[in-house]
């Protein structure tokens, strides 16, 4: 749908993988949040260059097509880890703080 079939096809392939095999990874919570970070930058990253290179209304439809690309970490971690959920704290800085901090919630 966006037309990034170059990156689309071998990302696809990877996470219907994750249905026609049994392996997984017991992902630890800060893989989950190295996986948000790394989504995180890499769409900061893109959105910079696209700013840089064109203006704003080329720019954010561009970076809405690599979005697929860009959260492919949290995809991977999702589709092939033993958890079946992410937890909440690898989204927030200060929750992750203030999980470290008390614990597993209390």
């Amino acid at each position: 749908m966006t037309g990034r079939f170059i990156a689309a096809i071998p990302l696809a392939l990877l996470i219907e993988c994750a249905h026609w095999t049994k392996l997984r990874w017991d992902f630890e919570d800060k893989a989950t949040s190295r996986a948000w970070q790394i989504s995180t930058i890499g769409t900061a990253i893109v959105g910079a260059l696209l700013l840089i290179d064109t203006n704003l209304y080329i720019a954010l439809p561009s970076i809405i097509t690599w979005t697929p690309v860009l959260l492919f970490p949290m995809q991977f971690v999702q589709s092939f880890g033993t958890k079946t959920s992410l937890p909440l704290s690898a989204f927030s800085y200060f929750a992750r703080q203030r999980r470290e901090r008390i614990g597993d919630w209390g």
